[in-house]
C-alpha cells in the first residue's frame, strides 16, 4: 500500500493532501475523506488507509492548510484533487465523498457542485445556519442538486 503526503498544486499554491491506495493498480475507485476543522490527524488517515485496504484511491485533502478557507476555496481545492485522482491512478466514473462535522457539510455542498460525484456520506455536520460571502450555500440549499443519490435502502 502507497501512503503519506502528497502535494497537489493548486492555483500556484501547493495543497497537502494525505494518499492511501493499494500498491500499482490502477482505475482505483476514488474517495475523497473530508476532515472537521481539526485537519488531517489520525483517524482521517486511518480511515484512508482502511479505505485503501479495500481497494479504493483515498485523498484526505488539508482544507485548513489556508486560513478561513471559504466554499470557493474548498471547491477549487476539492476540484483539483479529483482532477489529479483521475490521472494518477483513479477512475473518474467511480468519485465518492465523506466528510466529518465540517466536512460532512462540505461533503453535500461538494456533491452538490460536482457531478461527477457519485456517492457521498456525511457522518455529521450541518444542514442549515447563517450564510456570509464566504459561506453563501448550506446543505439545506442544494437538496435538489444530490437528490440524484439513490435513496438508502434498509437492510
Amino acid at each position: 500500500m502507497q501512503t503519506g503526503t502528497i502535494q497537489i498544486n493548486v492555483n500556484g499554491e501547493e495543497l497537502p493532501v494525505y494518499r492511501a491506495q493499494p500498491e500499482g493498480e490502477s482505475q482505483l475507485p476514488v474517495v475523497l475523506v473530508i476532515s472537521e476543522v481539526a485537519g488531517v490527524h489520525e483517524q482521517v488517515a486511518s480511515l484512508a488507509r482502511r479505505l485503501a485496504r479495500q481497494g479504493y484511491l483515498a485523498l484526505a485533502p488539508d482544507l485548513f492548510s489556508r486560513p478561513n478557507p471559504s466554499d470557493a476555496q474548498v471547491f477549487a481545492d476539492l476540484d483539483a484533487v479529483v482532477a489529479w485522482a483521475k490521472t494518477n491512478g483513479g477512475d473518474g466514473d467511480k468519485i465518492s465523498i465523506t466528510g466529518f462535522c465540517w466536512g460532512g457539510r462540505i461533503t453535500w455542498l461538494y456533491a452538490a457542485h460536482n457531478p461527477d460525484i457519485k456517492t457521498g456520506v456525511a457522518w455529521y455536520g450541518g444542514l442549515a445556519g447563517k450564510t456570509s460571502a464566504n459561506f453563501p450555500r448550506h446543505p439545506g440549499h442544494v437538496a435538489g442538486p444530490v437528490s440524484r443519490f439513490k435513496q438508502p435502502e434498509l437492510v
